[in-house]
């Protein structure tokens, strides 16, 4: 599987548990609800956008060494 299809599919994870999340929130809107978002919901998402983005780098460097070692 290419880079940018785990980027892809990391994305989607994202997006899955942020709706999940919101959904849950109609329902449960109690202090523990707030500090499970704040403690461990906000920090999964950041470091997902940030593999997401890692991913990225990561498949433009590799193309790049491919591409300048004719390894196409």
């Amino acid at each position: 599987m290419s880079l940018l299809a785990r980027s892809a599919n990391v994305r989607e994870t994202l997006r899955a548990l942020q709706a999940q999340w919101e959904l849950l929130g109609t329902s449960w809107t109690d202090e523990q609800h707030a500090r499970i978002g704040e403690q461990f919901i906000e920090p999964v998402c950041s470091k997902l956008q940030n593999s997401e983005s890692a991913l990225q780098e990561m498949d433009a460097v590799l193309t790049r060494v491919h591409r300048e070692c004719g390894w196409d």
